[in-house]
């Protein structure tokens, strides 16, 4: 206080309920001081006010970090705790608008996995949950760049979206996936294909234009990847539109 010359000071409590927040304090460095009981009730008031807007604020802020938490929920697959379709949905669109102003390259990998239908009945339900959780880690530790967005399309389906990336790193990060699933060695006995889990994946690459609408690319990643499987599955096909 001697540094800062104060000779008198006022200070009032700042509580919230039954809890000190903190001291509001005037300083006079003038002079020595005898307050008046009118500025005492003044700072009171400030007091008051101030321990009203802080509250205020600390609600807001856990609000605002319940929404977030709400968000994070409604937006990530309960089972495989990856990005879900409506996440999915939200991001296509907001990586198409972006590329469609910039006149880049996105590409979308649609993935199926092999007689799934199959394996739940070989092995089930249960069985088939591991599965598909083994494989979306896969997939998350496959699609490095923090841009990327892999997905639960649904049911066995996973997408991923793979913004400003040609055809040919598109196929890239396909094959990834195929080696990180091969390593994965989940036994399927009851697949036409091979003794363990397996994946056909449809890959879409294009231009967006403005006469185009993100359905267009899944429409191409679909039609890839019913290609893939009638060429015998376990395998990556290419639809290029641009």
């Amino acid at each position: 206080m001697e540094k800062l010359q104060v000779r008198a000071k006022l200070v009032v409590p700042i509580f919230q309920g039954d809890r000190l927040w903190g001291l509001l304090v005037a300083h006079h460095c003038s002079a020595p001081r005898d307050w008046q009981p009118w500025e005492g009730q003044l700072l009171q008031q400030l007091a008051t006010q101030l321990a009203i807007a802080i509250q205020q604020s600390e609600l807001y802020q856990q609000l605002q970090r319940a929404n977030q938490q709400l968000e994070n929920m409604v937006m990530v697959d309960e089972l495989t705790q990856i990005a879900n379709r409506r996440c999915f949905d939200h991001r296509l669109d907001s990586v198409w608008q972006y590329l469609l102003r910039e006149q880049g390259f996105i590409s979308l990998l649609l993935c199926d996995i092999d007689y799934f239908k199959q394996y739940n009945d070989t092995y089930g339900h249960a069985t088939g949950d591991d599965c598909l959780c083994f494989i979306a880690q896969a997939f998350k530790q496959s699609v490095k760049r923090s841009r990327d967005l892999v997905a639960r399309y649904g049911g066995e389906e996973f997408v991923v979206i793979l913004p400003n990336t040609a055809s040919d790193g598109a196929f890239h990060v396909a094959q990834e996936i195929h080696k990180a699933i091969e390593q994965l060695n989940i036994p399927h006995t009851a697949s036409d294909v091979k003794q363990y889990v397996t994946l056909s994946i449809g890959i879409a690459t294009m231009i967006p234009t403005p006469k185009m609408v993100p359905l267009d690319l899944i429409e191409v990643a679909d039609q890839a990847l019913y290609q893939a499987k009638a060429n015998g599955r376990d395998r990556s096909y290419i639809n290029r539109l641009s």
